[in-house]
């Protein structure tokens, strides 16, 4: 196990590296990527079994992240945004999950 997470490392830094040395899109579209997953993994540990929840919340997640991105979420739109969305996704997580299995 912990052979294929130095493995992972060694193939992913260089590239992480030149993402951030190079800036702009090229960045902007791995932080866009590994938000996306890591939503998307989020979601399927948490919705087991309910496939257009975790299609649902994995776009939202991945509509945000790029919407910060563009700039189009930016300033008072941002801040309202954010303080909203986990006060609806709450109440949404308490009454549709069981047990999470991680």
């Amino acid at each position: 196990m912990l052979s294929l997470r130095l493995l992972s490392v060694a193939v992913a830094l260089p590239f992480v590296l030149f993402a951030m040395y190079r800036g702009g899109w090229l960045l902007g579209g791995l932080v866009l990527g590994v938000g996306t997953a890591c939503t998307f993994e989020f979601v399927q540990m948490t919705l087991k079994g309910d496939r257009p929840a975790q299609l649902f919340f994995t776009a939202l997640g991945g509509a945000l992240v790029l919407s910060m991105l563009t700039g189009v979420l930016s300033g008072s739109t941002a801040v309202l945004v954010f303080s909203l969305l986990p006060m609806l996704a709450i109440p949404y997580f308490l009454v549709r999950c069981d047990d999470m299995s991680t």
